[in-house]
Order: structure tokens, then C-alpha cells, then sequence
């Protein structure tokens, strides 16, 4: 047709980028065949003399030539991994590796397809070359292959787990898969810890019986750990003792059957001192951990093992009592695992209480707690929103994506924290001045809020990427609006989209959504107005909201609900709200659901706000 047209065929180049454009678009059949064509035009041309047919570009030297065509073959190896076609995506990789034998993507996309095979020690060749430190590849890629490589190595071995029947074969393959797990370990991986007494009778290829860690842990209170780990001149510890809350999944233990049994058992029979004062309402229930035994030495009183081999160990010996405990730093090779939970001491300014003395608090929690963790234990316990807590160490604000190691000082009794403050935030929105840190009251403009914003912060929620390392996603068309997570750009997509195309002209603090807005009194809605605002203010209400988090909680079966319809409302209304970008708001769909929903709230007639917030509160948790 081009031809009969007089038009000029289209070269590799333009190909190639129709090839790339259909492949962001999702036609990966389309993306194949373009790509397909490409190839074909350039082993074409280089049959052919240095010119081409009219039109065709000039192909320089075969360096080059092999180059573009080792670029061309990883990138059609791409669609077919992409549309399952795994051997073509082999034979693709494996040209591209021909043509240019350090092209990463080649031997990464390869090992990729063999694994997708199962072909796992091929895969694992692939992978390994990538890692070689003669190989010139990305830090991206070698950290994708070392995840892939990690994979491949597991189910080569659990695979030949299956062909193991007896003690010595068993033994012998638990040896080999050790051993390459060790080599990829880090401070902070999350290990199981096994008896070494077991481990050993395995070693000796002698039947071990059922994995039995029982002689490694002990049941203890938190008090009691607290009394270990609290050197004799502090005295007393504190009235109160909190458990972070991310510590039962960093030191994640499961009690024995028997144990679980015998306490149903005594429940049952009769009820303890402390459990008498807990129904009466003496005191909240103490909390009971399990922990390793003190004194225990790596190698020698227990060996750790990932979790594949546990899983594989315990489907062939049966048992229980897994445990899980993060992985400590050495400087030799001895595998040491936290025994224990650390200690950090909270205190709570009076200032900020406005109370007679300052409230004090223990936290037990491991290393590699996040302080986020550490303040929502004592948030919860207190009743107070995250939002408007921070902690203080010194002169120095904890972030919350830092680690209780990162703030930890090590004394004679182990890693502690003698003084943490908490601080909360002043009806001003500022932050108290401290010794060392000025007090932070805020600007208040007509893009602000009581809360300081910054400018790189999330669109949506106002937060930050929860690992470091991480990067804000941004909107792949004006590339102005800024998010934290793929769920925060879902949810503000609807109401960005009329704005995205006008983005060229808007700077992106212009883009940014009001953090401060009025709304329109439509007549005796004063009231109505005033409560959502308050609720506006609540930031944990709104993320849930903001970022449809409500959506999967909707329960439309509740006779005691308005089944799902009040919580969908109020999440309309809280998004658009939330995401407009005048000064001012008109609320009239929401007044139509109260109305609606809400029947006592009759419309343009006087009512109180505080009623309102109460009912509409019960409404959403029905819904």
C-alpha cells in the first residue's frame, strides 16, 4: 500500500518506536510484530551495501548493528514473557546475548523465562552471570537478579526435596540448601531459630523425631522482662509497660499445642488472681511473651534456617514452636538473633498535658521496630491520634520511618533509651518550643492548614513512600502531582484528570489540593458545616476515606446500617472536598444523602452539630 501510495517505507527506527508505543499501551501482539519487522530491516540492510534502499537509514558498522539488534531481541523477549510465550522469550534473549554478550537485559529476561519454565539451574546460570562483579550491570538489576536468583536456588531445592525418602539424602540436601542461604544474608532478614540438639542428631543422619524448640524459649510478663532489663539504681519501673506493636510479627513465636491446651484447661477450671482483678476492672490484662532462654549461644544452643527449609523440615518431621526472630549484625560468623525485646523509656511532657506531673511509660520492642510503631503503642494506649504526637530524642525529632536501632544506646544492661519525650501538638497546629528546637507555628494561607504541609509531600494523604529508599510516583502526564503510593494516585485520579490537562500553565503547588476550604451555608447548614469540618481535621477519618480504604469494609447486609450507602456518601463528599481546588465548596449532594439517610436532620431547619457528628459517626461504623 505504501508502496502503490508512493510513501516511503518506514525505517527501524520508527518501527521500533511504534514497537515501544504499542508496548505501553498493552498490545504486546502489535508491540511483537513491529519489533519482528525491525529486526528484519536491519539484517536486511546489512546484507545489502552500506546504503540502503531509498529511505533506510545507514547502517555505520556492524558494532552498531549488532548492538540495535541485541536491543531489539530483549525487547520483543519482553512481550512474550509478557503474553506467556516462554520459549520464544528464550530464543529472543539468547540472540540478543549472541549479538551482544553484555547486554543485561538479555541474560536477565532469560533466566526470567527458564524460571517460568522450571528450569531452575539454568535459570540460576543467568542470574549468576549478572552478579559477577566482571559483569557491567545496573544496581537495579543485580538486586532484581539476587531476589531471582534466591527464588531460582529454592525451588531447585525443594524440588529435588521431593526425590529425598531417606534420613541421609534428607540430611545431606538440608546441609546444601543451608549453606546457600547463609551466603544472602543481612542484619534485619528475618530467621527461624532451631535446637541445636535436633539440628545435630540430623547432621549425624540419625532420625531427630519431631522439631521440638521447647527447651529454647520461656513464657515471661512484660513486667518481668522489664525487671531483667532495667539495671537496679532505676528504682521501680514505671506504672505502665506497652508491647510496640509490630514486635509479635518481628519476634513472631507460636506456643505449643500442649501449652495452649493446658491453659483452655486451668481457664476453664478457675480463673487467676490478676484475671479477678481484670474483670473487675482493677488493671488491663498483662501482657505474656515469649522469649529465648538468656545465655544462649549461636552454633552452639541453636542454629537459624530460613524459611523455606523450616517449612520443608517441618513437612518432613512434623512439630512446633516456630520461631521467628530478626537477624543482629557480627563481625564474625556466628548467626546471633535478638533474644530479647529492647527497652525504651517514654516520658510525656506535662506542659502539653496540662496535667499536675509528667506520665511515663516502658516500651518493650526489638531493634528493628520502627519509631511509627513506638508512638501508635503509646497513642493507643492513651487515646490520641498519631497525627498530632511526635517523639523526641534530646535535641533531636525521631522520623517515623526510623528504626528503634537507629535511636538505641547501648549500655551495660543491654540497648536502652533512657528518655524519649512525647510531644503533642498545640491547638495552634505549632509544635512546642523545646530546648534546642524552636517552637514551629504555622503560616496560615490560603493553601494551608493548622498542620505544616510541605510541598513534596503526598497529594493525597500528605505522607511519604514507606520505605527510604523509595521515590514519590508522580503523574505520568503533567508529571507535577506527587504520591505516595499507587493506591493514593488511584484515588485522586478522578478528580485530578480535569486539571491535568491545564497543568502546563499551574505550577504544582497550584495543582495541590486546598489543605484549607470553606463551605457554602445552603440555609440553617451552619451546623452541618461545622462538623464536617471537625471531621475534616480528624487526618487518620479522612486518609481512611481519601484513599478508598473504606470500600472493602462496606457492609451492606447490617439491619443496623443504611447498607453501605451513608459510608459511600460521605466518601464522595470527603474526596471532593478534599481534592477541590476553589476556595470554596458547596455541599449540596452531601445535605441531599443526610437528608436522605438521616431523616431527623430535616433540611434548612436549625439542628446541633454535635448530634449530627454522633449520628453520623454510628452511621459509618454500621456501614
Amino acid at each position: 500500500l505504501t508502496a502503490m501510495m508512493g510513501e516511503a517505507e518506514p525505517s527501524w527506527l520508527e518501527l521500533k518506536k511504534g514497537a515501544n508505543a504499542a508496548f505501553r499501551s498493552r498490545d504486546f501482539g502489535r508491540a511483537a510484530e513491529l519489533y519482528g519487522v525491525a529486526i528484519g530491516k536491519i539484517k536486511s540492510a546489512r546484507k545489502s551495501a552500506h546504503e540502503g534502499h531509498e529511505g533506510e537509514p545507514r547502517i555505520p558498522e556492524d558494532a552498531e548493528a549488532n548492538k540495535n539488534l541485541a536491543i531489539l531481541h530483549a525487547n520483543r523477549a519482553q512481550t512474550f514473557l509478557k503474553v506467556g510465550k516462554f520459549e520464544e522469550a528464550v530464543a529472543d534473549s539468547k540472540e540478543c546475548m549472541r549479538y551482544n554478550p553484555e547486554n543485561e537485559k538479555g541474560w536477565y529476561r532469560c533466566g526470567a523465562a527458564l524460571l517460568e519454565l522450571e528450569r531452575w539451574s539454568k535459570a540460576a546460570v543467568h542470574f549468576r552471570k549478572i552478579l559477577d562483579p566482571q559483569f557491567p550491570s545496573s544496581e537495579k538489576c543485580k538486586a532484581q537478579a539476587e531476589a531471582r536468583l534466591r527464588e531460582a536456588l529454592s525451588q531447585a531445592l525443594t524440588n529435588d526435596a521431593k526425590e529425598a525418602k531417606t534420613i541421609k539424602s534428607k540430611a545431606y540436601l538440608v546441609s546444601r540448601m543451608r549453606e546457600g542461604w547463609l551466603g544472602t544474608l543481612k542484619h534485619g532478614d528475618p530467621v527461624h531459630v532451631v535446637s541445636a540438639k535436633w539440628w545435630a542428631k540430623l547432621q549425624r543422619e540419625k532420625d531427630p523425631g519431631p522439631l521440638n524448640n521447647e527447651d529454647l524459649l520461656e513464657e515471661k510478663r512484660a513486667e518481668e522482662i522489664l525487671r531483667d532489663s532495667l539495671p537496679a539504681s532505676d528504682g521501680e519501673p514505671a506504672r505502665t509497660v506497652l508491647v510496640s506493636e509490630d514486635l509479635p510479627q518481628l519476634h513472631e513465636t507460636h506456643a505449643p499445642v500442649a501449652h495452649n491446651l493446658l491453659k483452655l484447661l486451668e481457664k476453664a477450671t478457675r480463673d487467676t488472681k490478676e484475671e479477678k482483678e481484670t474483670k473487675r476492672g482493677g488493671r488491663p490484662p498483662a501482657a505474656t511473651l515469649w522469649v529465648l532462654k538468656q545465655g544462649l549461644k549461636p552454633e552452639k544452643d541453636y542454629v537459624v534456617v530460613g524459611k523455606n527449609l523450616w517449612k520443608l523440615l517441618s513437612q518432613w518431621f512434623g512439630g512446633d514452636m516456630p520461631i521467628l526472630r530478626p537477624l543482629l549484625p557480627s563481625t564474625d560468623n556466628n548467626f546471633t538473633v535478638e533474644a530479647r525485646p529492647s527497652v525504651v523509656k517514654t516520658s510525656i511532657e506535662k506542659d502539653t498535658l496540662n496535667a499536675g506531673g509528667a506520665t511515663g511509660s516502658f516500651i518493650l520492642c526489638s531493634l528493628y521496630s520502627s519509631v511509627s510503631a513506638l508512638k501508635a503503642s503509646v497513642c493507643t494506649h492513651m487515646v490520641l491520634a498519631n497525627s498530632q504526637v511526635r517523639m523526641l530524642s534530646g535535641r533531636r525529632v525521631l522520623d517515623d520511618k526510623h528504626r528503634a536501632a537507629d535511636v538505641l544506646c547501648s549500655g551495660g544492661h543491654g540497648p536502652r533509651l533512657d528518655d524519649v519525650a512525647l510531644q503533642l501538638r498545640l491547638p495552634s497546629g505549632a509544635w512546642p518550643a523545646t530546648a534546642g528546637i524552636p517552637s514551629t507555628a504555622p503560616r496560615l494561607t490560603r493553601r494551608s492548614s493548622s498542620i505544616i504541609l510541605d510541598d513534596r509531600s503526598c497529594f493525597v494523604c500528605r505522607g511519604y513512600p514507606p520505605a527510604e529508599n523509595q521515590r514519590m510516583l508522580r503523574c505520568g502526564a503533567c508529571k507535577k502531582a506527587l504520591y505516595c503510593s499507587a493506591t493514593c494516585q488511584r484515588a485522586h485520579w478522578p478528580y485530578h484528570k480535569r486539571h491535568c490537562g491545564k497543568a502546563q500553565q499551574m505550577t504544582s503547588r497550584e495543582l495541590r489540593p486546598r489543605a484549607m476550604a470553606g463551605l457554602t451555608n445552603l440555609g440553617n447548614t451552619c451546623y452541618m458545616n461545622s462538623a464536617l469540618q471537625c471531621l475534616r481535621a480528624v487526618k487518620e477519618l479522612a486518609d481512611f476515606f481519601l484513599t478508598n480504604r473504606h470500600k472493602r469494609f462496606l457492609n451492606r447486609t447490617n439491619p443496623l446500617g443504611k447498607g453501605g450507602k451513608l459510608a459511600e456518601a460521605y466518601g464522595e463528599f470527603m474526596k471532593a472536598f478534599a481534592f477541590q481546588l476553589d476556595k470554596r465548596f458547596i455541599p449540596k449532594k452531601f445535605l441531599i444523602a443526610v437528608a436522605t439517610l438521616l431523616p431527623d436532620f430535616t433540611p434548612f431547619q436549625q439542628h446541633d452539630a454535635h448530634e449530627l457528628v454522633s449520628v453520623l459517626l454510628d452511621g459509618l461504623h454500621e456501614d
